[in-house]
Protein backbone atom coordinates (compact mmCIF):
# COMPACT_ATOMS: atom_id res chain seq x y z
CA UNK A 1 0.00 0.00 0.00
CA UNK A 2 2.78 2.46 0.91
CA UNK A 3 4.53 1.58 -2.35
CA UNK A 4 1.44 2.66 -4.33
CA UNK A 5 1.36 5.97 -2.50
CA UNK A 6 5.06 6.60 -3.20
CA UNK A 7 4.68 5.62 -6.87
CA UNK A 8 1.58 7.84 -7.13
CA UNK A 9 3.44 10.80 -5.67
CA UNK A 10 6.38 10.27 -8.05
CA UNK A 11 4.05 9.98 -11.05
CA UNK A 12 2.18 13.13 -9.94
CA UNK A 13 5.45 15.06 -9.57
CA UNK A 14 6.69 13.90 -12.98
CA UNK A 15 3.41 14.90 -14.63
CA UNK A 16 3.55 18.27 -12.86
CA UNK A 17 7.09 18.88 -14.10
CA UNK A 18 6.25 17.79 -17.66
CA UNK A 19 3.18 20.05 -17.79
CA UNK A 20 5.12 22.98 -16.28
CA UNK A 21 7.99 22.56 -18.72
CA UNK A 22 5.61 22.29 -21.67
CA UNK A 23 3.67 25.38 -20.60
CA UNK A 24 6.84 27.38 -20.04
CA UNK A 25 8.24 26.31 -23.39
CA UNK A 26 5.03 27.53 -25.08
CA UNK A 27 5.28 30.88 -23.27
CA UNK A 28 8.88 31.32 -24.39
CA UNK A 29 8.04 30.49 -27.98
CA UNK A 30 5.18 33.00 -27.91
CA UNK A 31 7.56 35.73 -26.73
CA UNK A 32 10.13 34.73 -29.38
CA UNK A 33 7.43 35.15 -32.03
CA UNK A 34 6.61 38.62 -30.64
CA UNK A 35 10.31 39.53 -30.59
CA UNK A 36 10.76 38.43 -34.21
CA UNK A 37 7.63 40.36 -35.27
CA UNK A 38 8.98 43.48 -33.56
CA UNK A 39 12.36 43.05 -35.29
CA UNK A 40 10.58 42.89 -38.65
CA UNK A 41 8.62 46.06 -37.81
CA UNK A 42 11.77 47.86 -36.73
CA UNK A 43 13.46 46.84 -39.99
CA UNK A 44 10.47 48.09 -41.97
CA UNK A 45 10.31 51.49 -40.26
CA UNK A 46 14.08 52.00 -40.41
CA UNK A 47 13.89 51.34 -44.16
CA UNK A 48 11.03 53.84 -44.54
CA UNK A 49 12.90 56.44 -42.49
CA UNK A 50 16.04 55.95 -44.57
CA UNK A 51 14.06 56.34 -47.80
CA UNK A 52 12.35 59.51 -46.55
CA UNK A 53 15.62 61.08 -45.44
CA UNK A 54 17.27 60.18 -48.75
CA UNK A 55 14.41 61.88 -50.61
CA UNK A 56 15.15 65.05 -48.62
CA UNK A 57 18.58 65.41 -50.18
CA UNK A 58 16.91 65.97 -53.55
CA UNK A 59 15.04 68.97 -52.13
CA UNK A 60 17.66 70.46 -49.81
CA UNK A 61 20.47 71.95 -51.88
CA UNK A 62 22.98 72.25 -49.02
CA UNK A 63 26.22 70.42 -49.99
CA UNK A 64 27.24 69.78 -46.37
CA UNK A 65 23.88 68.09 -45.81
CA UNK A 66 24.24 65.94 -48.93
CA UNK A 67 27.73 64.85 -47.86
CA UNK A 68 26.21 63.15 -44.80
CA UNK A 69 24.59 60.53 -47.01
CA UNK A 70 26.46 57.40 -47.93
CA UNK A 71 25.54 55.41 -51.01
CA UNK A 72 24.50 52.47 -48.89
CA UNK A 73 23.42 52.38 -45.27
CA UNK A 74 23.33 48.68 -44.47
CA UNK A 75 24.12 47.58 -40.95
CA UNK A 76 23.60 44.28 -39.21
CA UNK A 77 22.90 46.21 -36.04
CA UNK A 78 19.60 48.11 -36.18
CA UNK A 79 20.57 50.15 -33.13
CA UNK A 80 23.57 51.58 -35.00
CA UNK A 81 21.50 52.26 -38.12
CA UNK A 82 18.82 53.97 -36.00
CA UNK A 83 21.43 56.23 -34.39
CA UNK A 84 22.87 57.19 -37.80
CA UNK A 85 19.39 57.94 -39.15
CA UNK A 86 18.58 60.00 -36.04
CA UNK A 87 21.73 62.05 -36.62
CA UNK A 88 20.70 62.63 -40.25
CA UNK A 89 17.21 63.55 -39.10
CA UNK A 90 18.57 66.10 -36.62
CA UNK A 91 20.63 67.70 -39.40
CA UNK A 92 17.53 67.69 -41.60
CA UNK A 93 15.58 69.64 -38.95
CA UNK A 94 18.49 72.04 -38.31
CA UNK A 95 18.73 72.98 -41.98
CA UNK A 96 14.99 73.42 -42.36
CA UNK A 97 14.78 75.57 -39.21
CA UNK A 98 17.66 77.81 -40.39
CA UNK A 99 16.25 78.51 -43.86
CA UNK A 100 12.94 80.40 -44.03
CA UNK A 101 12.39 79.37 -47.64
CA UNK A 102 12.69 75.69 -46.75
CA UNK A 103 10.23 76.00 -43.85
CA UNK A 104 7.57 76.98 -46.43
CA UNK A 105 8.39 74.23 -48.91
CA UNK A 106 5.34 71.93 -49.18
CA UNK A 107 7.38 68.87 -50.14
CA UNK A 108 9.61 69.30 -47.11
CA UNK A 109 6.63 69.87 -44.81
CA UNK A 110 5.04 66.66 -46.09
CA UNK A 111 8.36 64.86 -45.69
CA UNK A 112 8.73 66.23 -42.16
CA UNK A 113 5.26 64.90 -41.24
CA UNK A 114 6.04 61.56 -42.87
CA UNK A 115 9.27 61.26 -40.87
CA UNK A 116 7.39 62.12 -37.64
CA UNK A 117 4.83 59.38 -38.34
CA UNK A 118 7.57 56.89 -39.12
CA UNK A 119 9.36 57.85 -35.90
CA UNK A 120 6.19 57.29 -33.86
CA UNK A 121 5.69 53.85 -35.40
CA UNK A 122 9.38 53.03 -34.98
CA UNK A 123 9.38 54.02 -31.31
CA UNK A 124 6.24 51.90 -30.78
CA UNK A 125 7.94 48.91 -32.39
CA UNK A 126 11.06 49.43 -30.27
CA UNK A 127 8.94 49.59 -27.11
CA UNK A 128 7.07 46.42 -28.12
CA UNK A 129 10.41 44.68 -28.80
CA UNK A 130 11.91 45.72 -25.46
CA UNK A 131 8.74 44.80 -23.53
CA UNK A 132 8.61 41.38 -25.21
CA UNK A 133 12.30 40.93 -24.46
CA UNK A 134 11.71 41.72 -20.78
CA UNK A 135 8.92 39.11 -20.63
CA UNK A 136 11.13 36.58 -22.44
CA UNK A 137 13.98 37.01 -19.96
CA UNK A 138 11.58 36.96 -17.01
CA UNK A 139 10.17 33.64 -18.20
CA UNK A 140 13.67 32.36 -18.97
CA UNK A 141 14.91 32.97 -15.40
CA UNK A 142 12.03 31.25 -13.58
CA UNK A 143 11.68 27.59 -12.70
CA UNK A 144 11.23 25.24 -14.61
CA UNK A 145 12.55 27.29 -17.52
CA UNK A 146 16.08 26.63 -16.34
CA UNK A 147 15.47 23.02 -17.35
CA UNK A 148 13.80 23.98 -20.65
CA UNK A 149 16.59 26.33 -21.77
CA UNK A 150 19.20 23.59 -21.25
CA UNK A 151 17.37 21.28 -23.65
CA UNK A 152 16.12 23.86 -26.15
CA UNK A 153 19.02 26.33 -26.27
CA UNK A 154 16.99 29.51 -26.64
CA UNK A 155 18.61 32.47 -28.38
CA UNK A 156 20.09 35.50 -26.62
CA UNK A 157 18.68 38.88 -27.64
CA UNK A 158 19.96 42.38 -26.92
CA UNK A 159 17.88 45.32 -25.74
CA UNK A 160 17.26 47.98 -28.37
CA UNK A 161 18.89 51.10 -27.02
CA UNK A 162 18.53 54.39 -28.82
CA UNK A 163 20.10 57.79 -28.29
CA UNK A 164 17.05 59.80 -29.27
CA UNK A 165 17.89 63.50 -29.16
CA UNK A 166 15.44 65.09 -31.58
CA UNK A 167 12.41 66.54 -29.84
CA UNK A 168 10.98 68.36 -32.87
Amino acid sequence: MELYIIVGIIVFLLLFIIISVSSTKRKMRREIIKINDAIESIDLYLGKKKDALYRSKNIIKDDDYKNNFKDELNYDDNTELNDILNDLENKFYEIIDEDEELTKNKKLLNLKNEIRNIDNNLLGSIKFYNDSLDKYYKIKTTFPTNIVKVFCGFKKYNKFETKRTNTD
